[in-house]
């Protein structure tokens, strides 16, 4: 049990304990080959869950989230 004081003794991991969660998403990668040996990878994922199970850099939790990344790899 998480020992912030947000969460009520009831909760485990911060979910009512009666509650099930479930998660879906979805990724969206582009493989880019601009140079002979080097590929750029940008990403775009979605998030989602029933409960608020995301957290933001303020501290508030949401249902849902975006994420974006960038990979880049040398080709030898």
């Amino acid at each position: 049990i998480a020992s912030d004081s947000r969460i009520h003794p009831s909760r485990v991991l911060g979910y009512p304990a009666s509650e099930r969660n479930k998660f879906g998403g979805g990724t969206l990668t582009l493989n880019i080959k601009r140079w002979p040996s080097a590929l750029i990878r940008p990403e775009l994922r979605y998030d989602r869950s029933n409960l608020a199970a995301f957290e933001d850099s303020d501290g508030g939790l949401h249902k849902e989230q975006f994420t974006f990344a960038l990979g880049a790899s040398y080709l030898f």
